[in-house]
C-alpha cells in the first residue's frame, strides 16, 4: 500500500509517498480498501506552524 508520512516537524514539504506492505486484520478486524483519500489544510498543522497547531483555541 502506500501512504504520505511525515518523518519530521514541518509543513507539506515534509510529506513524502511511501510504499509500506499491506497490513493484514487481526481476528475481528476488517480490512477496507481505499480507492482515494484526501489530504485537507489541517492535517498538516499539528506538526508545523501551518494550521495553528496544538493548543490554540
Amino acid at each position: 500500500m502506500h501512504a504520505i508520512m511525515m518523518g519530521e516537524y514541518g509543513g507539506p514539504k515534509v510529506m513524502t509517498w511511501t510504499e509500506l506492505p499491506d497490513p493484514a486484520p487481526g481476528t475481528g478486524e476488517a480490512l477496507v480498501r481505499l480507492g482515494v483519500a484526501g489530504v485537507n489544510y489541517m492535517d498538516t498543522g499539528p506538526g508545523s506552524s501551518v494550521g495553528g497547531g496544538a493548543g490554540r483555541p
